[in-house]
């Protein structure tokens, strides 16, 4: 499986494949980058090829995937569907992180990453 990245959210191309036209999709995250996954080496060598790859969107390393992946012992928070509600649950304890610290979703984000949590309904 190789994965895709694009800094501009959702983003449909569209990826020559021999003598056809393949739309591929990329879908927002919260982050605001998307993501394009694929196993089919041929779909791959294509996009790879083709003039937007390396300026609208290139492979995701396998550091940053791995770094994904390395998270294993995470507790899954999935009753917080908004940014205000993550505020809130890592003001409480047994986080008592200050509001200055989460001025941000970015930095509402890192601070749930220090404590190994994910708020799985906002990814």
């Amino acid at each position: 499986m190789k994965r895709y990245k694009t800094n501009r959210g959702n983003l449909s191309s569209l990826i020559r494949v021999g003598d056809k036209s393949v739309r591929i999709k990329f879908v927002a995250s919260n982050t605001g980058e998307g993501y394009f996954e694929t196993n089919d080496p041929v779909l791959q060598k294509a996009i790879e090829e083709d003039a937007d790859y390396g300026i609208k969107f290139f492979a995701e390393t396998s550091q940053q995937h791995e770094e994904i992946e390395i998270i294993s012992e995470v507790t899954v928070v999935d009753n917080v569907t908004t940014w205000q509600e993550a505020r809130r649950f890592l003001q409480n304890a047994p986080y008592n992180v200050a509001t200055k610290e989460m001025n941000s979703p970015k930095k509402i984000k890192e601070v749930a990453h220090r404590f190994n949590l994910l708020f799985k309904n906002l990814e």
